[in-house]
């Protein structure tokens, strides 16, 4: 069966400076807010504390905000580990980064790229990607191209779910152009056509690497979980397997997450070391052992 690799933002955090901690930092000082307290909230709804005292206050727009993000994390660059993407034998990368890091490692600028989906979307990413390298890039949470796109805060990450349900269970009705039946009624059938990253979670065996799945995180954990009601119902689904690497040196903290993958049939591959770029090549030979 074919391999996925779902890349999260812990590559980057290895050898960026900048940390996602920085960004929020930075927003809240171009926003010229105070007492906004940033620990201990889910993200999706600090990102909206954010914003509504943004309105509040100087009411710059949601699409000026995400510019600014986006100019802000647009300066990140690949790594050696990054580079080695290209020689996995795989065809689809999926990545819940809204910068180029990958498409760079793959030899290509922003200038370079255009998308490629079947229906074009303006503030969500189910059929968006890229074409680079002889790969396809999907940024599931949006990219920096289209700031409209990148997914923050709780309203959006609501919409992305409904867009996402829909596609899976009922279908799109008349939401696109183009009008796709459920994909669990596709699923049944045989009749799958890669054209949405959905399809993929069901048809591939997935690899994610570097990713924190952090429970504010619903899209990917609605995603996760109906897919596992449905082959422990018996329903089906497809045989392909979801693969979560993480360092065995944080075990202890993670195990409520670890216990929560497990229940939802993933499968769990711990590595013997911190997070550092010897980690990440770790499981990218993993990864390259099995294609081979």
């Amino acid at each position: 069966m074919s391999k996925v690799l779902l890349l999260g933002n812990g590559l980057n955090n290895v050898t960026n400076n900048y940390k996602w901690g920085n960004l929020i930092d930075d927003l809240i000082s171009y926003l010229g807010l105070r007492n906004i307290a940033t620990k201990q909230k889910p993200f999706p709804l600090l990102y909206e504390e954010i914003y509504l005292s943004n309105l509040k206050n100087k009411k710059i727009s949601e699409y000026d905000i995400k510019s600014y993000i986006a100019q802000k994390i647009g300066g990140l660059l690949p790594n050696k580990v990054h580079k080695s993407i290209e020689s996995l034998s795989i065809s689809n990368v999926l990545t819940t980064n809204y910068d180029y890091v990958i498409e760079q490692a793959l030899g290509y600028n922003s200038q370079d790229l255009s998308d490629n989906g079947a229906v074009k979307q303006r503030r969500y990413s189910l059929f968006r990607h890229t074409k680079v390298g002889g790969k396809r890039v999907w940024h599931i949470h949006g990219e920096i191209n289209k700031p409209n796109t990148i997914l923050l805060g709780f309203e959006q990450y609501g919409g992305q779910l409904q867009q996402m349900r829909n596609y899976v269970v009922s279908g799109t009705g008349n939401a696109y152009k183009k009008r796709f039946a459920p994909l669990k009624d596709r699923l049944k059938k045989g009749d799958i056509e890669i054209v949405s990253w959905l399809d993929l979670f069901f048809t591939q065996d997935i690899h994610i690497v570097g990713l924190s799945l952090e429970f504010s995180e619903n899209d990917l954990w609605w995603l996760i979980n109906y897919r596992a009601r449905r082959r422990l119902e018996g329903k089906g689904l497809g045989e392909n397997t979801i693969t979560y690497y993480y360092s065995s040196t944080e075990e202890r903290g993670k195990q409520s997450k670890l216990d929560m993958l497990k229940a939802n049939e993933i499968c769990l591959h711990p590595i013997d070391r911190g997070y550092d770029l010897i980690y990440y090549q770790c499981a990218f030979d993993h990864l390259q052992g099995i294609l081979r």
